[in-house]
Parts: C-alpha cells; structure tokens; sequence
C-alpha cells in the first residue's frame, strides 16, 4: 500500500513539472501569436471552472478544476479600431478536449466526472481564434461548435440586416512545433479573416 502511494506521488510530481513546461510553452506562443498580430496582451479568463482562488479567498469545497485553469483559458488581446473596424481578438487553449468530445454524446456529463470524458489518446489539444468585427458575443459560441475547425456568427435578425460578425477557427497545438509551422497558421488565419472582409495583418519576424 505504501509503495503504491510513493509510486502515485511520484507520477503526482512528473506531471506538475510536466504541467509547469507546457503552460510555459504555451504562454510563450500566446505572446508571440499577440506580437505577430500586433496586439497586446489584456488579461485572460478561465472557461472551464472559475479563477484560481487568491490572496487568502476561496473554500476547499471549490472544484479542483478551479486550481487548472489553463485545462481551457481564454487570453484576451481586446479591441482596436483598424481601418474604421471595430476588432476584438482572443485566443484559447484547450489542453484536453475529452470533456467536450464526449459531452456531445452525453449532455448530462458532469465536468467533474474526468473518468469518463473520451480517452486522452483520441481527445486533442488545441488554439482557437476568435476574431470579432464590430460585436463581441461569444459566451455561446462553443456551445453546439465547439468541434468544428471553422464557425461564423453574425449579429442582427436577416443576413441583409447584419452589421458585426465575429470568425472562430482552430488549430491543433501540434501544428505550432517550431516558428515556420506556427507562422503557416497564423497566415492562414489572417487570409481566413480576409475572406469575410477582416483586415487582421500578420506580421512576420525577422530571425
């Protein structure tokens, strides 16, 4: 029973520094994806539990998902006015996407209920943009989306009435493995903003 305890714990330490190099991963790409675009970082926003509890608040009843926030985290680089576009612009990750998969095939799944989301194996870890021209609306976006590689939503009733709209596209994670890879996507996704009439520039870095 000890040594199967030691063993756990053991497991317990390689994956919170396993967890510590990749949130440093991603917040180093969030940070280049913002200055590629030329947009600065404005505060972020857990969208699986709530904030990690801070400065002496919080109860030990919370969630422990309330403690793993970037399980889905958005970072947000707010709104800039370009070429008289109202633009909003967020990226999220998602590390695991199993309670999600499965969520669609079970709507009462409890987000607590970890052993039954899909399998790590068959689950992804993946960027989501979200660009926003003139509305910034997205709290239902990934409600009935949230697996397809590409959505739109548009404010007002008819389609001749609508003034804002608001672009979602994913990527995986592993498609951003190095600078040039990482570089191919951001291009398709300002080309993918230039289809709907978005003027959202890459800006590409000199090494």
């Amino acid at each position: 029973m000890q040594e199967n305890l030691n063993n756990a714990f053991v497991e317990v330490r390689k994956a919170y520094r396993l967890l510590a190099d990749y949130q440093k991963k991603v917040l180093d790409l969030v940070d280049f994806i913002g200055n590629s675009f030329g947009r600065t970082y404005a505060g972020g926003h857990s969208k699986y539990g709530d904030p990690t509890p801070r400065n002496g608040k919080g109860s030990l009843d919370l969630w422990s998902w309330d403690w793993l926030t970037m399980y889905f985290y958005e970072f947000s680089f707010g709104t800039e006015n370009i070429n008289n576009q109202e633009l909003t612009f967020s990226v999220f990750i998602v590390s695991d996407t199993g309670y999600y998969d499965e969520k669609t095939r079970n709507k009462t799944l409890d987000k607590r209920d970890t052993e039954v989301f899909t399998s790590p194996q068959e689950s992804e870890t993946k960027l989501i943009f979200l660009v926003g021209k003139d509305m910034w609306e997205h709290k239902g976006v990934f409600v009935d989306n949230f697996n397809k590689p590409e959505f739109l939503t548009k404010s007002g009733g008819k389609e001749s009435d609508e003034k804002g709209i608001m672009l979602y596209k994913s990527y995986s994670l592993a498609n951003f493995s190095n600078q040039k890879n990482a570089e191919e996507q951001l291009k398709d996704f300002e080309q993918y903003c230039k289809s709907y009439d978005i003027e959202f520039k890459f800006i590409e870095k000199k090494i």
